[in-house]
């Protein structure tokens, strides 16, 4: 269907066309993931959505809906709903991209729920914070709309968004993970931020091919991965009756 929709659509007036709004509802089990039941992504998100309000934990909507819907999208929240909408890039820009993108895996394993708890119970002392995060993504969006990908400055606004994360939520780094990421940007790298709700996991840094070289060596004792988009998101690869 989003195909067909790409193809026979003018790139710029699709390029900010909602995918998806959460006002629909998909009533699906893991009982029906198990047995193999064909469950496409919005209806994985409705499951995602039920699973946590059981579960009662702080886990950010962001990650999960990106997830599900796999590629490049701009998540809008709004009174507890969101709207997906995809941004369409050729493949020499999305491959320009990929390129200038590591991923640096800390070693650090954390509960997420407590860091998350932490972030929530600040955000009401932190709007000014929370605003400037907001513009840095309409810069970013702009960005990766624009005729030309610029890696220094894709690189300059994580590393602003970075620096805001920390200030919203000091449980979002440590350390060590301020230790390689300061080393990180002494060998060369353009930026970088902490993903996911922080305090561990993997690094995300922004660099040229000669700064990607630098790191792998650099950094030989860390696990460090290429990156490439998913387009489709969740899918079940497996599964047994």
């Amino acid at each position: 269907m989003l195909n067909e929709m790409i193809q026979h659509t003018k790139y710029k007036d699709f390029e900010l066309m909602p995918l998806f709004h959460k006002k629909f509802k998909w009533l699906f089990t893991l009982d029906d993931l198990i047995k193999g039941f064909n469950v496409t992504s919005l209806q994985l998100q409705n499951i995602i959505d039920e699973h946590k309000d059981i579960l009662k934990e702080n886990i950010e909507s962001k990650d999960q809906i990106a997830s599900a819907f796999g590629g490049l999208n701009i998540i809008n929240f709004k009174n507890n709903e969101y709207e997906v909408v995809p941004l369409i890039l050729n493949s020499e820009k999305k491959q320009t991209i990929e390129q200038s993108i590591t991923l640096l895996f800390t070693g650090l394993v954390r509960n997420s729920n407590n860091i998350a708890k932490n972030q929530i119970s600040n955000i009401k002392k932190k709007y000014d914070t929370l605003n400037e995060m907001y513009s840095i993504c309409q810069e970013g969006k702009k960005l990766f709309l624009s005729n030309k990908f610029d890696k220094k400055m894709f690189g300059k606004l994580m590393h602003q968004q970075w620096l805001l994360k920390k200030e919203l939520n000091e449980k979002s780094t440590n350390t060590l993970i301020n230790d390689i990421y300061n080393e990180a940007i002494n060998s060369g790298a353009y930026g970088g931020k902490i993903i996911g709700a922080g305090g561990g996991g993997f690094l995300m840094l922004i660099g040229n091919s000669n700064f990607k070289k630098e790191v792998k060596k650099k950094f030989s004792k860390y696990l460090i991965l290429p990156i490439k988009f998913e387009n489709f998101g969740s899918k079940i690869v497996y599964y047994t009756h």
